[in-house]
């Protein structure tokens, strides 16, 4: 090597020392404050100041310490879609001390086109079964049913006990699950066949044989199960058109919730009605599955929920989550439902027949009308600008359960759908609380209003952000896991009479957390997907007590994030089994990172649950 070789190398090597790689510091930082202190790390594109990363990685501590036990099982040849059938919260136990968990699935054959069917124990197989039937191929598989999963699930250790299918050839969607107190599980959802639920005698549904259709597509159905041998006790067709609403109603009507009225031995259906935008409750009789009467609700009844009387008080809040959602497996499809926050606490019909009144206690509208600062030349806020009442689940209730303290605990995400280039540039700065339009914030992506409505309908509630409200946010770009805003999840618990709160902050989207910003490695396979990243806990929570601060640094286990972070999303499904304690369920597993597990054939059947234990 000739000098000049070698001076010219010497000086590459000199200027490439005095680069900064991607994680070397670099001044300034090119996001600030007004009062120039950094936030989301100080970076828009890569992490490069370890000092405002937040780890998210396996053996850090957890939130709950070992209060929390993970579980994850399936079977083969079968995928799960990862929108659970909702919960009823408050009837959730068996009276044998089980719990009964539904998703709905696919089921496959290999990849010779045999179906290795039923599945192995603990599944119990019978003539009440989703059919087989021919349908089409996916990824190079033949699908060959679906429908609802049910199984059983020890409380203690959430493990399944049994489990078994229940459908029809047709289109068919499990939407709820309940535990009666009378020792039956109850099933709900929507069905195109208009055969009975089984698979007797049905005609393989094919693509150019679609079986028998309802007369006019979907009807909702009512379900009865033994849990002890997972039979079918019987299966009911509840469309209102049974009590006299035009037939042509009956396929707006989505099932959505599950009560058990003991006073009169009958099942209560809560309904969202997706092109009139309200609801209804539908009363069965538990005995027979006749349905007795209906009555109609101000919001669509996403949830729903005994008052503090319990059933003996004949008082219901019925409350609305903006969305109705379904899928078998493969792609999401939604029904999206007025914004904002509708709950509606009302005194049941004490019986009748067909349609019948009831009497509305209060009804509250929070949210539903979102405002705009407007600027002048320098950027401050001169004013506030209302903005029309948004049909978009723009504002919507992702998490809400019973107060010990009395009422209803809510949780509600604001800023939600803003995908494109369009959206973003409205919404940036839509607010829906007037003051902080007022103080010229802006939304910097998820914002999440906590609170509780008092049993007399009024709602005390705060907001929480993570990224200063007064930055004006860069369009969100996405490098890596990284994109430069904020997102919040929510849980309700109780301990000791008391609500206990569980906020998730972050996740694949939304990295920023005040300063800092959640640094998430991958350990092969593995990712955190659509989870929260961060997870804060607080026992005796009360609306007014913010709890994403800057003095808090989340809890970052990975696998806390990866299970209680799924958990956290909407449709939320989990029920109290005890004192302090609950079981969460979700489907879309079978792997951890959601692929297909080489141990588990053609599968990521599974359903995956945490027990959650406050002594």
């Amino acid at each position: 090597m000739n000098g000049k070789l070698k001076a010219a190398l010497l000086v590459l090597a000199v200027g490439l020392a005095g680069c900064p790689g991607p994680n070397t510091v670099k001044k300034p930082y090119d996001l600030v404050t007004p009062d120039g202190k950094p936030y989301c790390g100080g970076y828009k594109y890569y992490y490069q100041d370890p000092a405002l990363e937040i780890p998210v990685k396996v053996g850090l501590p957890r939130v709950l310490g070992d209060r929390v036990a993970h579980n994850n099982e399936g079977f083969p040849y079968m995928i799960t879609t990862e929108i659970p059938a909702k919960s009823s919260y408050q009837q959730g136990v068996l009276p044998n001390g089980l719990v009964p968990v539904a998703v709905n699935f696919m089921y496959f054959a290999d990849e010779n086109g045999v179906e290795h069917y039923p599945p192995p124990a603990p599944f119990v197989a019978g003539p009440w079964n989703a059919p087989q039937s021919r349908y089409y191929e996916v990824y190079g598989h033949l699908w060959t049913r679906h429908g609802a999963l049910l199984s059983l699930h020890d409380p203690a250790t959430g493990r399944m006990v049994r489990a078994s299918t229940y459908g029809w050839a047709n289109n068919n969607f499990t939407f709820v699950v309940m535990a009666g107190p009378d020792g039956y599980v109850y099933l709900a959802g929507q069905t195109a066949d208009s055969r009975p639920m089984g698979g007797e005698g049905y005609v393989p549904w094919d693509l150019d044989n679609y079986g028998v259709n309802t007369d006019l597509g979907f009807e909702p159905w009512l379900a009865k199960i033994n849990p002890e041998t997972m039979e079918l006790v019987w299966e009911s067709r509840i469309g209102l058109s049974k009590l006299g609403m035009p037939r042509s109603y009956d396929g707006y009507y989505y099932p959505q919730s599950l009560l058990f009225d003991p006073v009169t031995n009958s099942v209560l259906v809560g309904f969202a009605d997706t092109l009139r935008k309200n609801g209804a409750i539908l009363s069965v009789d538990a005995e027979t599955g006749t349905p007795r009467w209906w009555t109609g609700t101000f919001p669509p009844a996403s949830r729903m929920y005994w008052a503090e009387g319990g059933p003996a008080s004949r008082e219901v809040y019925v409350v609305s989550e903006n969305q109705v959602c379904w899928g078998n497996g493969g792609a999401i499809t939604c029904y999206m439902l007025p914004s904002g926050l509708h709950v509606e606490k009302l005194r049941l019909p004490s019986g009748g027949s067909g349609y019948v009144g009831h009497e509305t206690l209060w009804y509250l509208k929070e949210f539903v009308t979102l405002y705009r600062p407007v600027r002048d030349s320098s950027g401050k806020a001169i004013g506030v600008e209302e903005i029309p009442y948004p049909e978009d689940g723009y504002v919507r209730v992702v998490s809400s359960a019973p107060a010990p303290e009395g009422g209803l605990n809510v949780a509600v995400q604001v800023g939600e759908n803003y995908a494109n280039d369009t959206e973003w540039d409205r919404a940036k700065e839509l607010q829906a609380v007037r003051e902080d339009a007022e103080r010229g914030y802006y939304n910097n992506g998820v914002v999440m209003i906590l609170g509780r409505i008092g049993p007399d309908g009024q709602l005390t509630y705060h907001t929480e952000r993570v990224m200063p409200p007064e930055v004006s946010p860069f369009r969100p770009q996405v490098v890596g896991n990284r994109e430069n805003t904020q997102y919040f999840y929510a849980a309700f618990l109780e301990r000791a009479g008391r609500t206990s709160l569980l906020l998730g902050v972050g996740n694949l989207g939304a990295a920023c957390y005040h300063d800092k910003a959640f640094a998430v490695r991958s350990y092969g396979y593995l990712d955190i997907g659509g989870r929260a990243f961060g997870l804060l806990y607080k026992e005796g929570w009360s609306p007014g007590e913010r709890l994403a601060t800057p003095d808090r640094t989340p809890y970052t286990e990975y696998w806390d994030s990866f299970y209680l972070g799924y958990h956290m999303g909407a449709p939320q499904a989990y029920v109290k089994t005890g004192e302090g304690r609950y079981l969460a369920w979700r489907g879309g597993f079978g792997a951890p990172s959601g692929r297909p597990d080489p141990t588990i054939p053609w599968g990521i059947g599974g359903v995956a649950t945490t027990v959650i234990d406050l002594p």
